[in-house]
């Protein structure tokens, strides 16, 4: 929802219709609404004959009273106990760290509020924006989070700063709660409630959340992405709603943060090739067309916003696409740093037992992690 409400008023913005976003809203959502009220409901348009109905009814409610009572086991009720303990545990931590620092941290006031800021405040002239000389506030990147939090002040009247950790709490509780249904789904509940109390209990996500950096909503939309291709591979009749699905949170991936674009290609791809290989190639252009037709409302925002408005990336100038690119990408030096960072990260990233950065000490709130991994 907050993807497309973003979608929808960059496309207000291009066409210069912003004060109309309201009424366009209420459309938008009563077409939605009432298209999955009809799909849910299973609406019969022409009424079926009353002894269809009769034995319509008396097949349902066989199958209601033969279903199997299924309850929840100690573990589940002991997991549940603990998950909501550190959800009570997570909100506090957020709380006190808003009443700190309100704006969020670093990323935050600047660049991601404070584009919010600007493009709510330019008016007619919010184009040129995008022409000021502050390369250290990443006036390229993607702004699916900046419009949401304008699209937000626009209803509160005000440039309220509880629009932005709203959004921040609502996408890390997002966050936790799709990895429990999708473990629980996959698995059981129990699995899923050990999969969400082992995110919920690491630090630094908590720190990420509670930052109202955009990388927790991009991390929401990657696994988003995942679960829905999972989900489409295991589907037995191949239906194409979980790769439409997918394909809507990889773009929303691309339009939240530039590294979302590469993310959309890299999923795309094995999508695409793992399907030719386990099938054909017709079926894997089927399958990635279901894709990319989810993609593409939030893909042309992205092509329509870098082609047109966002300056060159500060960290890609000078990067020529000939023999500067190909001696990086053929330098074993480089993808040995890659690999190292990445297994001290592991290690790290949860504050393990043992601090690698640190000269190998031990952390020294390590038994946080303890509990959620038994």
């Amino acid at each position: 929802g907050m993807g497309l409400s973003s979608c929808v008023y960059f496309v207000c913005l291009l066409a210069g219709t912003t004060t109309w976003v309201p009424l366009i809203d209420c459309v938008l959502c009563l077409v939605l609404g009432a298209a999955w009220f009809f799909r849910s409901r299973n609406v019969q348009f022409f009424p079926l004959p009353s002894d269809e109905i009769t034995e319509k009814n008396r097949r349902t409610t066989m199958s209601t009273a033969n279903a199997p009572k299924t309850g929840k086991t100690s573990l589940e009720k002991l997991l549940l106990s603990v998950f909501a303990l550190e959800i009570a545990l997570f909100c506090g931590a957020f709380l006190f760290a808003f009443l700190k620092e309100p704006h969020g941290r670093w990323d935050a006031w600047l660049i991601w509020n404070m584009h919010a800021r600007f493009l709510a405040r330019a008016g007619e002239m919010w184009q040129t924006v995008f022409l000021l000389p502050m390369d250290w506030s990443h006036w390229d990147y993607p702004l699916l989070l900046p419009l949401a939090v304008v699209r937000g002040w626009k209803y509160t009247g005000g440039e309220s700063i509880y629009v932005p950790a709203a959004f921040a709490f609502l996408f890390a509780m997002l966050t936790a709660g799709l990895l429990l249904f999708a473990v629980a789904r996959l698995k059981n509940l129990a699995g899923g409630l050990a999969a969400a109390m082992l995110l919920i209990a690491t630090p630094f996500f908590i720190l990420m959340g509670i930052s109202q950096f955009a990388d927790v909503p991009f991390s929401f939309f990657v696994l988003a992405t995942a679960v829905a291709l999972f989900l489409s591979c295991t589907d037995a009749k191949r239906r194409p709603a979980p790769l439409i699905v997918a394909g809507i949170s990889a773009g929303f991936a691309a339009w939240t943060k530039n590294e979302g674009i590469l993310f959309f290609a890299v999923a795309g791809s094995v999508l695409f090739f793992s399907t030719a290989l386990r099938q054909n190639w017709r079926e894997a252009a089927t399958r990635s067309g279901w894709f990319l037709a989810g993609a593409l409302p939030a893909l042309l925002c992205v092509i329509t916003f870098k082609l047109q408005l966002a300056p060159p990336n500060d960290l890609t100038t000078g990067f020529a696409a000939g023999e500067t690119a190909l001696s990086k990408l053929t330098d074993p030096g480089r993808y040995a740093i890659i690999i190292k960072d990445f297994f001290i990260t592991a290690f790290n990233f949860a504050k393990g037992p043992v601090d690698l950065r640190a000269g190998g000490g031990l952390h020294p709130g390590w038994v946080n992690i303890l509990l959620p991994v038994a």
